[in-house]
């Protein structure tokens, strides 16, 4: 855990809205900061989506898979693992020249090198890791994400440790995983809410509308194996009662950032005048995240 003494040198990174999955908080806490942001995220977000579990359930927000996605606010480089390496005395040298850049750095790390992390001198791990600047106190850099405690938070990595992290990454992984990816906000960049879409996203989320269509450029998803919506909550629920052992807490947290987003979006629709007067009044929103609750 970062101490209160240390002074920190990095963009500026919010606390996401949805952090049940790093996917969705390494994105969301970059970009939060742009002046835009609430007209995007109001109008994403909406639906879910699960599958037909024979052994594993996934159950999470429909797309928005970090280096896949076109963000609209976020610039995002991809590097050869191999050419950052070559090109650097090392990968904290290549670090440290993104971050005098204004970048943020998301690429992959075996967590066995990471002090505050589950797998820490227990297993190595190889996950996705985001460093989003110096510790000038020391010979250091902070992170973002998950800790040995479930929380999602603020964590540093020093020099050393990172190389070795970045160095016990094997050479033959995944595609996505062979990348270091530099990512700044662009403060340019527009969007603009669009009520129509919120309209079609929120029918699509309570009738249990398929997404398929709009989810080809992600995922090759099988239109009798996935299920949206209300529809996947409930599948969810049926699948807990008959299933006998471990449980992923990670649904749940979803659920639960689900509700706590639609109050968020539903607060920003009144005070930008897109619901007035007896609107209000039929809509107990505050009761969208507290229902949620389990």
């Amino acid at each position: 855990m970062i101490k209160n003494n240390e002074w920190i040198k990095e963009p500026i990174i919010k606390e996401p809205i949805i952090k049940g999955y790093q996917h969705h908080a390494y994105p969301l806490s970059i970009m939060s900061s742009h002046k835009h942001f609430d007209n995007w995220f109001c109008n994403h977000y909406i639906q879910l989506k699960c599958n037909r579990a024979d052994t594993e359930l996934h159950f999470d927000f429909c797309g928005y898979i970090f280096v896949q996605h076109q963000h609209p606010f976020l610039r995002v480089q991809r590097i050869s693992r191999n050419i950052a390496s070559t090109g650097f005395k090392s990968i904290g040298s290549f670090v440290d020249s993104a971050l005098s850049l204004g970048y943020c750095v998301y690429l992959f790390l075996d967590e066995y090198y990471i002090a505050e992390k589950r797998a820490f001198k227990k297993n190595h791990f190889i996950h996705d890791s985001l460093i989003t600047g110096q510790l000038t106190e020391q010979d250091g850099y902070i992170m973002r994400g998950y800790t040995n405690k479930s929380t999602y938070s603020e964590l540093s990595i020093s020099s050393e440790n990172l190389l070795q992290a970045f160095q016990a990454v094997p050479d033959h992984v995944e595609d996505w995983q062979s990348y270091i990816y530099v990512i700044h906000v662009d403060p340019t960049a527009t969007y603009s809410f669009n009520m129509d879409l919120f309209v079609e996203e929120v029918k699509g989320y309570y009738l249990s509308i398929p997404y398929n269509i709009k989810l080809s450029s992600f995922y090759n998803l099988d239109p009798l194996n996935t299920i949206f919506g209300i529809k996947a909550q409930s599948y969810l629920i049926n699948y807990i009662e008959q299933t006998n052992g471990f449980l992923d807490i990670r649904p749940f947290h979803i659920i639960w950032e689900h509700k706590l987003s639609m109050d968020y979006r539903l607060s920003f629709l009144i005070k930008n005048n897109y619901l007035k007067g007896e609107m209000i009044e039929k809509l107990d929103y505050k009761m969208f995240a507290h229902k949620a609750l389990i």
